[in-house]
């Protein structure tokens, strides 16, 4: 809410000696210079308009000034809305009620009181709720005002303990009946023989049953088995379990080393291997053993397998000589010819032979980083057709050489 107020000063006049004021050549008097020295000397008034809560704004009247309201609530005064207005105005006085209030209007709860007459309220708690129902002051119902109960509609919480009565006489011998009611249970009595003394619950157990009165103790012991039998059925079809020797012939599918203890697998239990071969897996990947030719260069000797070095072959300017294929390389030069090594672990020997070719040549040979017996490698033979040997060994890696300059 706001209240604008304009406030102007005018001076429709101003006198002096000699009249009214008015425009110079209009007509009216002018001011003299008396009258306006003395106009000089006033001191300009200003006037202010101070609010108090809960109006708001104030201040010189030299421009508009805005004053406002705002809208009260629980904690602040101000202007009341209509909505507001008609709220409080519909409310009743404190003369409106009296000891007994004769109707109330739906949206009024009262709370806080005691209600003990007929047909009054009931008291609710801090909370505004329903007090917990407390039947043990009601008298007075008949069958026909309590409906019947229905174990369907109870579907949340559980009875407190001790809720059913015993319907007896508190002997303890009493019992609730499918029909609803308790009744007094009669009958019973005591024992005077329980079953055999003994007996077999074939093929599994035995048992013995000693004080054979009303608490009779029954011992069970398992029967004992055939050596190197099972607890089954081998017939082929249903029938009671007993025991069977285990033979062999009635296994059938796959037997995994799972089902095999290991003392039971020895070398006479698996099937002859042929004459010079290994058993193993030469497929690259998990598979059943499979018998294994051996290869050029071994052999076996009695039970153990041997290797020899078959003489290898080699060609070209940059020949590779392998100490796993092979112990002896030869090579017929055809051009200077530059030698690698290759798996020469140590401990190794190695012999090439070099054989000048029948035409052409003489050619060079040359050989990785070695000691050689005099100091320096020496020189190939130069006749043709004509070998010279060459021996290396591996010592801790240090290649060690010698050579036969013989003319072979």
């Amino acid at each position: 809410m706001r209240f604008v107020i304009l406030f102007s000063l005018a001076c429709a006049s101003i006198l002096n000696a000699q009249g009214p004021v008015g425009p110079p050549g209009g007509g009216g008097n002018t001011i003299n210079q008396a009258t306006q020295a003395a106009l000089a000397t006033k001191v300009p008034i200003t006037l202010t308009i101070s609010t108090t809560a809960p109006l708001n704004g104030g201040g010189a009247l030299s421009a508009p000034l805005t004053l406002s309201m705002t809208q009260s609530n629980t904690s602040t005064d101000g202007w009341l809305s209509h909505t507001d207005w008609n709220t409080f105005n519909a409310k009743l006085g404190t003369s409106a009620i009296g000891t007994t209030v004769q109707a109330f209007n739906a949206n009024i709860t009262i709370q806080g009181n005691t209600f003990n007459g007929v047909s009054q309220l009931v008291q609710l708690n801090g909370s505004g709720q329903l007090p917990a129902i407390d039947g043990h002051l009601l008298t007075g119902f008949i069958t026909t005002q309590i409906p019947n109960l229905d174990s369907s509609k109870i579907t949340t919480g559980s009875f407190a303990s001790a809720r059913l009565g015993s319907g007896g006489d508190g002997s303890g011998n009493h019992a609730l009946f499918d029909d609803g009611t308790f009744k007094t249970l009669t009958g019973g009595g005591s024992v005077s023989t329980v079953g055999p003394s003994s007996g077999s619950l074939s093929p599994v157990f035995t048992f013995a049953i000693t004080n054979q009165t009303t608490t009779p103790t029954i011992a069970f012991t398992l029967s004992n088995a055939a050596a190197h039998s099972y607890l089954g059925n081998n017939t082929g079809s249903s029938a009671a379990p007993a025991y069977h020797v285990i033979d062999l012939s009635e296994l059938s599918g796959a037997v995994t080393t799972a089902q095999i203890t290991a003392s039971n697998v020895t070398y006479s239990t698996i099937q002859n291997v042929s004459a010079s071969r290994l058993l193993g897996n030469p497929t690259g990947s998990p598979a059943a053993p499979l018998e294994i030719s051996i290869g050029g260069g071994l052999s076996f000797s009695g039970s153990t397998l041997r290797a020899y070095n078959a003489s290898q072959s080699l060609s070209g300017a940059s020949p590779n000589a392998d100490a796993s294929v092979g112990k002896s390389f030869y090579e017929t030069l055809a051009a200077n010819t530059t030698f690698t090594f290759s798996n020469f672990n140590d401990g190794d020997t190695i012999l090439i032979r070099c054989q000048q070719a029948a035409t052409g040549g003489p050619w060079t040979v040359a050989f990785p980083t070695s000691t050689w017996a005099g100091g320096s490698q020496p020189v190939q033979t130069t006749t043709a057709s004509k070998s010279t040997l060459y021996f290396f060994t591996n010592q801790n890696g240090t290649i060690y050489a010698r050579a036969d300059s013989s003319a072979y």
